[in-house]
């Protein structure tokens, strides 16, 4: 069920502040990252970590609207940037 972003990053937030900042990691490790999907999807069919990138960058814009991911290789080295569409607050972090 889709949520407001910005509620979504303010219970993040929370949870961060609550529970410790790794918690989304912990919770993704109790489910499996099998859940995630599009994204799991995305990584499953690559051979390689830069194909993952480029295949989740590839996926991204059918996965949400709000965030972008950026895949690229330089001079045979690897640059992942990554976005939002929208401003999550002072800093722009997810830090508690």
């Amino acid at each position: 069920m889709a949520i407001p972003l910005l509620d979504a990053v303010t219970l993040l937030q929370n949870v961060a502040r609550d529970v410790g900042p790794d918690a989304p990691f912990r919770m993704i490790d109790q489910r499996s990252v099998l859940a995630i999907g599009l994204i799991t999807g995305a990584v499953s069919r690559a051979t390689t970590l830069g194909n993952s990138f480029h295949n989740i960058a590839k996926s991204m814009h059918t996965h949400c609207t709000h965030e972008s991911l950026m895949a690229a290789e330089h001079d045979e080295v690897p640059h992942i940037s990554e976005g939002w569409s929208s401003r999550l607050g002072e800093d722009e972090t997810l830090k508690s």
